[in-house]
């Protein structure tokens, strides 16, 4: 059986020091040395679970302080279960609407920023605002 997986963006590790590189007009971009292994960015692009995309969407819905802490525990669970890294928070849609279209979570569900279209997301977020 052959298995087909939707093309996705990685986040990048953060370079020596904790700091990302940025890179100028018309120069490489540095590549890390990856802190995961291949098998785990492997498993960062297979196809996330109907259970874990009705969990991010329930995080807006619940109001109750414990149903929120439980659905980010189970989101953590299906990430370790998936093998693809240690997830870092969300960037997801936000439902509040105009001006708001986006907005981070940390791990336990507080929102810590919210954006506006024209905003720029600082980096390891940036590259997971396109998907």
């Amino acid at each position: 059986m052959v298995e087909s997986f939707r093309s996705r963006r990685v986040v990048g590790a953060p370079q020596k020091g904790g700091q990302h590189h940025k890179s100028g007009v018309g120069t490489q971009p540095q590549r890390s040395v990856p802190l995961v292994s291949p098998q785990a960015l492997i498993n960062r692009r297979k196809p996330r679970s109907g259970d874990l995309l009705r969990a991010f969407r329930a995080i807006d819905t619940a109001v109750d302080r414990s149903a929120q802490l439980e659905i980010m525990r189970s989101i953590r669970d299906e990430y370790e279960r998936r093998q693809g890294g240690v997830l870092l928070g969300c960037l997801q849609q936000c439902y509040l609407g105009p001006p708001f279209v986006d907005h981070k979570l940390d791990l336990l569900h507080d929102i810590v920023e919210h954006y506006h279209a024209a905003d720029a997301v600082a980096d390891p977020f940036a590259q997971a605002r396109g998907l």
